[in-house]
């Protein structure tokens, strides 16, 4: 028996050109700070994450309206933060991501990232599964446990409390 499920997405979003724009601490760290911050400015719950050297997936629940509110809020403030520390250190991986757009210097984020419906509940714990299981695949062998990677949800499940505060457990 399958449990329906209303206004929760599976989201990603993939830095500029795939380039390893996230793998820095501090620029990872912009991403959990702003999942904090936005969980409690807006009305939206994060069940699942993993952030990657270059894109994010998460397991968000959010009233559908609102989604492009979100996307477009996170997105601007993530890539003006990461791209400010990226300056202030003359990285010089700043010269990939020039913006061919007149609006905007450079081009952090990949334009049109990827929402996906969840509809029920067993497609919840497999886009989980492979949000937890992304940094053991062949290309990153970031980590040989889910659990072991601390930018994930992995390790909340396992032990069945949230380790971030923006972080709710989906249970069904």
């Amino acid at each position: 028996m399958f449990e329906y499920i209303n206004g929760l997405y599976f989201f990603t979003a993939t830095c500029n050109t795939w380039l390893p724009l996230l793998k820095h601490r501090n620029h990872s760290q912009v991403i959990l700070d702003s999942l904090t911050y936005f969980s409690k400015a807006e009305d939206f719950s994060i069940y699942g994450f993993v952030i990657m050297p270059n894109h994010v997936h998460f397991l968000i629940g959010i009233n559908p309206e609102m989604r492009l509110k979100f996307q477009h809020r996170f997105l601007k403030y993530t890539a003006q933060q990461i791209l400010r520390q990226m300056k202030s250190m003359n990285d010089p991986i700043l010269s990939k991501i020039i913006s061919t757009q007149c609006d905007r210097n450079y081009q952090f984020w990949e334009r049109r990232p990827k929402w996906i419906q969840i509809v029920h509940s067993d497609i919840f714990w497999q886009k989980l599964k492979y949000i937890h299981n992304n940094p053991l695949q062949e290309k990153w062998k970031l980590t040989t446990r889910p659990e072991e990677f601390e930018l994930s949800s992995a390790s909340s499940y396992l032990e069945g409390k949230p380790k971030f505060e923006f972080l709710r457990l989906w249970e069904s």
